[in-house]
């Protein structure tokens, strides 16, 4: 009985102390942090691509995600380096590899790319912890009119 009292105690609080890294080592994400969202305007989040050493933040359906962990994606100089630091809903909806669309409502995609949308939208949410809310302003709105759905 008196073994108990020399367990250890290190080894007992490592597990709850490592729970994050198992999971980032199994490959799912961790507990997102649970203080306030922040809220993104397009200009705001245009500082966030991986350029100079800054987190990287993607926002898909009006959520904004930390994507840092996925740098070999989305930082700079890689494939989709361009969605760093925007709002590429509509570019996921319609499968394109490019910021033309981006940062612009999203709300007119055809059945087709909404589905695909949620696609995207429920891998972001699987792998990346949302950390705030984008922000639409009017230039948002107005940048819809000028691609089809």
């Amino acid at each position: 009985m008196g073994w108990l009292n020399f367990w250890p105690r290190s080894q007992v609080n490592n597990e709850a102390e490592d729970e994050d890294e198992k999971k980032k080592k199994a490959g799912t994400k961790p507990a997102a942090d649970t203080g306030e969202m922040k809220k993104f305007t397009a200009k705001d989040l245009a500082h966030f691509t991986g350029e100079n050493g800054s987190r990287i933040y993607v926002s898909v359906k009006n959520k904004v995600y930390d994507c840092t962990s996925g740098a070999a994606f989305y930082g700079p100089g890689k494939a989709y380096a361009v969605f760093a630091g925007k709002e590429v809903s509509r570019c996921l909806g319609k499968m394109l590899i490019g910021e033309e669309e981006a940062n612009a409502n999203w709300d007119d995609l055809l059945p087709e790319h909404m589905q695909t949308l949620d696609e995207w939208d429920a891998k972001f949410e699987s792998k990346y912890p949302v950390i705030g809310t984008f922000e639409p302003t009017d230039e948002y709105y107005a940048r819809q009119k000028l691609f089809t759905p």
